[in-house]
């Protein structure tokens, strides 16, 4: 870290110190109330990890009675993408909303399970049960913790994307239509996915992804519908091709988390750290139930485009496009156990509550 970088944390750990005195005056007044600082890196009208986090905290507000208060720095003000881990774990802010899929080094579970979509199953969990999956596992699996741990870290809430889409520049209505044309990738995974559809594989940055679109860099996207809406692509890629006969399906795990900082965490009173454990669970069919909207109305946005179309893979392409790919599953537990995780045991018991979530028998009702 260079010399102006740390004199950047050292003037904001000073500023959120001194913050910090005045809230213990305030808790010792008032019945031990405390005020907790958030930060997220894009805009509050985010609904995955915008909306969702400030709902979590007025929740928390509402259920404590007035007792836990907030602010949310949004937009990147305070923290960005870069500085989120280093600022969570220096207890620069108590919580924030964050992306473990952009530190895959660091978060291997994750960094495995959300560059997955699992198109060899007949059946996967919906956005709900992924959520759901994703906290079951990090709480039964020590190693799923510990890399939260080692970065002072409580992981508090998964928050599940919505699932992937194909946009192009020109009409693709099957694989055949894919073959050979040039599709933004990233991960260790995707570009697998992706060469088994006939397509060539290209990292693009997302930022840079209009601009490749525009000029031939690239002639398709696999992205969520919302972020291809939200960064307008569907001006120069109107057609959609969802890559499933019915609704798209999700990654594996979620691919951002709210997190808190464990110190912050730890020092809440024994009832507000209760209260913080049960509005992160409750917060999971709220989250789905926005990710579902968020969705559908991107979808229906781009299947509305008067310049281009929307179309659905058929049954026969995917489980071409099964037969064609690597299960990816399987080697996510392979690369993890070459980590020296249980990459076996949690995959084998990601497939058992997945199975069990589909037949309606986890979690209990």
């Amino acid at each position: 870290m260079g010399l102006l970088r740390r004199n950047r944390w050292a003037r904001a750990a000073t500023a959120v110190l001194a913050a910090g005195l005045a809230t213990v005056t305030v808790q010792a007044a008032s019945a031990q109330q405390v005020k907790l600082r958030g930060a997220h890196i894009f805009p509050a009208n985010f609904v995955q990890s915008g909306v969702n986090l400030e709902d979590w905290a007025k929740r928390l507000k509402e259920k404590s009675g007035g007792r836990i208060d907030f602010e949310i720095i949004h937009g990147g003000a305070l923290l960005t993408q870069a500085d989120h881990l280093e600022g969570l774990a220096a207890n620069l802010v108590d919580f924030a909303s964050f992306y473990p899929i952009y530190y895959p080094g660091e978060f291997l579970v994750e960094g495995a399970l959300t560059n997955i979509i699992d198109i060899w199953s007949d059946k996967v969990p919906d956005i709900r049960g992924v959520g759901l999956i994703h906290a079951q596992l990090h709480k039964e699996f020590p190693q799923f913790r510990a890399e939260y741990e080692r970065r002072k870290m409580h992981m508090a809430v998964p928050l599940p994307a919505d699932p992937y889409v194909i946009a192009c520049k020109t009409e693709a209505k099957s694989m055949a239509d894919l073959k050979n044309r040039k599709m933004r990738t990233f991960g260790r995974y995707f570009p697998v996915l992706q060469r088994a559809l006939g397509v060539q594989p290209v990292t693009v940055p997302g930022p840079e992804a209009y601009q490749a679109l525009s000029t031939g860099v690239i002639d398709c996207v696999y992205s969520t519908p919302d972020w291809i809406v939200a960064n307008s692509l569907q001006e120069v890629a109107p057609y959609t091709l969802i890559p499933s006969p019915g609704e798209a399906r999700p990654q594996m795990a979620a691919t951002s988390v709210i997190a808190m900082n464990m110190n912050s965490y730890k020092k809440l009173p024994p009832d507000l750290r209760t209260i913080v454990d049960e509005v992160s669970a409750e917060m999971n069919d709220k989250i789905a139930s926005s990710m579902q909207a968020v969705y559908d109305g991107a979808v229906k946005k781009l299947g509305s485009n008067p310049k281009g179309a929307l179309h659905h893979m058929s049954a026969e392409d995917m489980k071409a496009w099964a037969a064609a790919t690597p299960n990816q599953v399987d080697q996510a537990a392979a690369d993890l156990e070459a980590r020296k995780y249980p990459g076996k045991a949690i995959i084998a018991r990601y497939r058992e509550l997945a199975a069990a979530y589909a037949a309606g028998t986890w979690p209990a009702k």
